[in-house]
């Protein structure tokens, strides 16, 4: 049953009651249609619990005969204060209760004031279903992460302007007596190939008495030409 026929069929009761029953005229009926077009109906009133006196509120009530029933899914809710003829909502306990009867009825329409309506689930969650508003959960369709860009590779150091083989603020006597002007500098090995080994010059330093001053003096540049060289490699490594 839709919710506009049970309003219809609603009307047509809550004026059988102020009729033929004025006691309840002032009370509130509550309607629920189900899915077999049956209408369970509750009007509010008194009931003794635990020894106390309490309220019976009228949605509860449809709802305690729609279970007595054997009904569990509703299609329309409807509630009316008798004494004015204005629509309220039902209670939050009542729409849990028929949540609780059947997930389905999550969907049943309510009516509310002025002929507007809300699903059961609408009026359940409130706000707290407002807050999920804008939310996409299915991340199906969600684009790819793009991947990250190459990090560029790292640019090489430019060359040093002086070579590290290059001997740099030394000053050169050119008065001195074992002067020689600069020739390419080899590395101790090709030197001791050229003028024998250094262990043999070692071996030498003890001069001959039988040599000539010239013989003396070329013996020595030989030994600091050597010496020059070792020096000059090990200050390139």
């Amino acid at each position: 049953m839709e919710l506009n026929a049970l309003k219809q069929k609603a009307d047509e009761l809550c004026d059988q009651i102020k009729n033929d029953f004025a006691a309840y005229s002032q009370c509130k009926a509550a309607f629920i249609a189900d899915d077999s077009d049956n209408i369970f109906m509750g009007v509010s009133g008194l009931a003794l619990k635990d020894g106390a006196i309490v309220q019976t509120p009228a949605d509860l009530e449809a709802v305690r005969y729609m279970k007595a029933a054997g009904s569990r899914i509703a299609t329309a809710v409807l509630m009316i204060d008798l004494k004015t003829g204005i629509i309220i909502q039902p209670s939050a306990e009542a729409l849990n209760q028929l949540f609780a009867l059947n997930p389905k009825n999550d969907k049943c329409s309510v009516m509310l004031a002025g002929g507007n309506s809300k699903t059961i689930m609408l009026i359940r969650l409130g706000d707290s279903l407002s807050m999920m508003d804008g939310f996409d959960f299915d991340m199906g369709d969600a684009p790819a992460k793009p991947a990250d860009a190459p990090s560029p590779a790292p640019q090489k150091a430019d060359a040093p302007e002086v070579s590290a083989n290059i001997i740099t603020g030394v000053n050169v006597d050119e008065n001195n007596p074992f002067y020689e002007e600069s020739e390419e500098v080899k590395p101790p090995e090709d030197i001791i190939a050229d003028e024998n080994d250094e262990k043999g010059l070692k071996e030498t330093d003890i001069p001959d008495p039988e040599l000539t001053p010239e013989q003396l003096l070329a013996q020595a540049k030989k030994r600091k030409k050597v010496a020059r060289s070792n020096f000059l490699f090990r200050r390139r490594k």
